[in-house]
């Protein structure tokens, strides 16, 4: 009983610091995102033209987005061995879809800083137009579908919790974070120029929020318990 108790206890540690770190790198991904959305989304002329004027900066997306793929797969994780048994199915699933996320992730984001960015500061840039961000049919943004595996990932985190008090709002939040999915899928084939930011404005506010809430949700249990002890 002990055993499980003080397994239990560091899966909330666990996974109330690894949901500030998810949403601190997400918060992070999306400011980095503000400063380089003009150089990377420019019209495309060519990679001559896009090396000659890249910066550094560009890449700023980079650091956040590594570090955000690492801290989800430790919260889920953390996920996981709080969930009751009877639920240990959707939290399973949770990490699998969550380690396709960031293997993908991660693997697409070190392209850019050991491939994308040595190679434009040397000007090797034969075939490069495939991988750097600023060209719109890049490998890049195929890979940036992984997202859609961790939005996959956040639903059934929230098949973990219950309509409680204090879950009831996580279960919508991450369940809610999965309308991104539709709506990116929608953008390939309407025109209409808001639905892509629309699904990127929806993930970003259902997942920091949902991270936010697990982060208070946990540290409200931690302490009960403590309290419970004293």
């Amino acid at each position: 009983m002990n055993r499980d108790m003080n397994l239990k206890r560091r899966a909330l540690i666990l996974g109330f610091w690894s949901s500030i770190a998810v949403a601190v790198f997400i918060i992070g991904f999306v400011v980095a995102l503000i400063f380089t959305f003009s150089p990377n989304f420019a019209e495309w002329n060519g990679i001559e033209a896009y090396a000659k004027d890249f910066k550094s900066l560009q890449m700023l997306t980079v650091f956040p987005s590594i570090f955000l793929a690492s801290a989800y797969v430790v919260f889920t994780v953390s996920i996981h061995y709080y969930a009751e048994d009877e639920k240990k199915i959707w939290s399973h699933l949770s990490i699998v879809f969550g380690l396709m996320y960031a293997i993908i992730s991660t693997i697409n984001y070190l392209i850019q800083i050991i491939t994308v960015m040595p190679n434009i500061q040397n000007q090797q840039l034969s075939g490069l137009d495939a991988f750097v961000a600023g060209y719109p049919n890049s490998i890049f943004y195929a890979l940036m579908a992984s997202y859609f595996f961790m939005c996959i990932s956040a639903i059934f985190i929230a098949l973990v919790f219950n309509s409680d008090k204090g879950q009831k709002e996580i279960r919508i939040l991450f369940i809610g974070s999965g309308l991104a999915i539709p709506l990116c899928l929608l953008s390939i084939f309407v025109s209409a120029s808001f639905v892509l930011p629309l699904a990127g404005f929806i993930w970003f506010v259902c997942m920091t929020a949902g991270f936010i809430k697990i982060a208070i949700y946990f540290w409200k249990i931690l302490t009960f318990k403590d309290a419970m002890h004293g």
